[in-house]
């Protein structure tokens, strides 16, 4: 896996997931966090923020170039863990086809995120309200290469 300065880390937005939900599903893990207590999320700091109800955490990251696609031969399929999850944003595929392209690539990584939440407010009385609700799933792909120096 990549990390430290080894390595310089390019991202990449994930387009249409909303057309692969079904099949992002079958990654879902439900997120522990999302069970917890208002008073437990309070207690552990975790106001203010979007606490999804699963998560996903991807363990294989394919990226295929797909040039007979019919709407642009210049797509590029983001599969994780065998589940096509969309696709890498159109004006972005050159970038990643010359970093696949160019034999470097030391690691490929996806984050997903997104979906049914709750999020712990304060109001201006230091009362706290659980909102809920519903975010678009929002992807990225990290491509690790060799740094030069």
């Amino acid at each position: 896996m990549a990390s430290g300065n080894k390595n310089l880390v390019k991202y990449f937005d994930i387009a249409g997931i909303a057309y692969h939900e079904d099949a992002l599903m079958e990654l879902a893990d439900e997120d522990w966090e999302y069970q917890e207590s208002k008073k437990q999320l309070i207690e552990n700091g975790q106001t203010d923020e979007h606490i999804y109800k699963y998560s996903f955490l991807p363990k294989k990251v394919e990226l295929i170039p797909e040039p007979d696609n019919p709407h642009d031969p210049n797509a590029i399929k983001v599969i994780t863990d065998g589940v096509h999850v969309g696709y890498i944003k159109a004006t972005e595929c050159t970038a990643v086809k010359e970093l696949l392209e160019s034999g470097e690539v030391t690691d490929i990584q996806a984050s997903i995120e997104g979906g049914q939440y709750k999020c712990i407010t304060e109001d201006d009385d230091g009362e706290y309200d659980v909102e809920t609700g519903f975010d678009p799933f929002e992807g990225t792909v990290r491509i690790y290469t060799p740094n030069p120096d």
